[in-house]
């Protein structure tokens, strides 16, 4: 019974075609349960610490202020639950899966689905997002989404820390990579903890 309702969860988060029912992104607790890992593991993960399962390299935080104390952190579903479909992306064709290809602008009701917010939490990262309110609705522009996707990405604050010069590679117990794409085993604490 156990594995008939993961398998539900599972084709859930997967399915990225029904765009206003499901969200490619996860938060922790699901990534949690899905892994069958502790929390502060996923958190590690995230971070690029040094860990056995290795790192989680498309991460987001969410929150309304990124350099505050509290994370609001959002994972790439396809990363941890078939991480070889992801392998070796960038940051754009992420973006692509997330996004889709062709469209320019998104209705605040998906933004929020998409970030899994609330309408004040969207409301409060509008001004970042350039978003705008037209008649009785917000509206978002790809532009500013995928500006928000680049910026809020914690691969981008590790790779602008100048002490932690490595990124890591797609996937759960994928290998570290250093900027140079020299295979690297060898990390340095992560810029953020709990």
């Amino acid at each position: 019974m156990a594995d008939d309702s993961r398998k539900i969860i599972i084709s859930n988060l997967a399915t990225n075609s029904d765009r206003m029912a499901r969200s490619p992104l996860a938060k922790v607790d699901s990534v949690a349960w899905f892994t069958r890992k502790p929390i502060n593991v996923i958190y590690a993960m995230a971070d690029g610490g040094d860990i056995p399962d290795g790192g989680l390299q498309w991460v987001w935080n969410v929150a309304t202020n990124p350099t505050g104390k509290k994370r609001d952190l959002r994972f790439l579903a396809r990363e941890f639950m078939e991480p070889q479909t992801v392998a070796g992306f960038s940051l754009e064709q992420v973006i692509t899966i997330l996004l889709g290809e062709s469209r320019r602008e998104f209705p605040a009701g998906e933004v929020c689905r998409l970030l899994q917010v609330r309408p004040i939490t969207l409301s409060n990262l509008r001004k970042e997002l350039n978003g705008e309110v037209r008649g009785n609705g917000g509206y978002y522009p790809r532009a500013g989404l995928v500006e928000f996707f680049s910026t809020r990405w914690l691969g981008a604050a590790m790779d602008a820390q100048t002490e932690r010069p490595e990124t890591f590679v797609a996937g759960i117990g994928g290998n570290r990579r250093s900027t140079t794409g020299q295979q690297n085993n060898n990390s340095a604490s992560p810029p953020f903890r709990n």
